[in-house]
């Protein structure tokens, strides 16, 4: 099933859905005992921005697409970045 196919209408008038997606993650080894609160929110903004260069790299290919965050792509999210600001003036 793809999410162009789905039939959605709104007060009797058809609505055209498609999707954009970023995702990134992260592995934890849990030898520690825990983890502690500072570590978790700095890891939390850090998978932020990571799903987003990716969710700027699907949307830059096209529609309906979804990207995982890959650190080799550094250079190749910097170049999609720089397009989207001069597009948005």
């Amino acid at each position: 099933n793809y999410i162009e196919d789905v039939n959605l209408s709104y007060q009797n008038k058809g609505i055209k859905v498609t999707v954009s997606a970023g995702i990134a993650h992260k592995k934890y080894l849990f030898k520690k005992p825990f983890i502690n609160e500072k570590e978790i929110i700095k890891d939390y903004h850090l998978l932020q921005e990571e799903a987003d260069h990716a969710l700027y790299e699907a949307k830059f290919e096209g529609k309906n697409r979804f990207r995982i965050y890959d650190e080799r792509n550094l250079e190749k999210y910097d170049f999609i970045r720089e397009n989207y600001k001069k597009c948005a003036g």
